[in-house]
């Protein structure tokens, strides 16, 4: 069984550059030929934090083997989804913070102060949230 511990995902606006596989060969360092891509796309919705909230969306996921160097790669991939507005999946492997995400997605305060009314006591956060979410 083939095991793909390492995984990052990106939702962007749909409309592709006209290469995106291209873009990324020739921007990322030390590109991995071995990696799986897989390219989905979806219709806009209205859940605040969605990576398809308020557009289209086409996310590029990356798979690498186990082993496998990734991390220059994955930053490299999402420096490249940075210059389109890409939103990370926010359950896969992403070096966002809350400074880079919050621009991103219309409804974010709105996220924020649902959030702090229902969690004032911030019992249902953790590092990863506090990195991601800011507080």
């Amino acid at each position: 069984m083939t095991k793909y511990p390492k995984l990052s995902q990106l939702g962007r606006p749909a409309t592709l550059p006209p290469s995106p596989d291209k873009a990324v060969l020739e921007t990322v360092p030390n590109p991995q030929p071995k990696a799986l891509y897989l390219v989905r796309f979806t219709a806009p919705d209205d859940v605040p934090l969605s990576t398809a909230s308020g557009r289209a969306s086409a996310y590029i996921a990356i798979h690498v083997f186990q082993k496998m160097e990734y991390d220059r790669y994955f930053r490299g991939v999402e420096a490249i989804m940075d210059d389109y507005d890409g939103r990370p999946h926010w359950g896969k492997l992403h070096f966002q913070n809350a400074e880079s995400l919050r621009p991103r997605y219309p409804q974010w305060d709105r996220f924020l102060a649902v959030r702090d009314r229902i969690d004032a006591d911030g019992r249902f956060t953790n590092d990863y949230l506090r990195t991601v979410l800011g507080r």
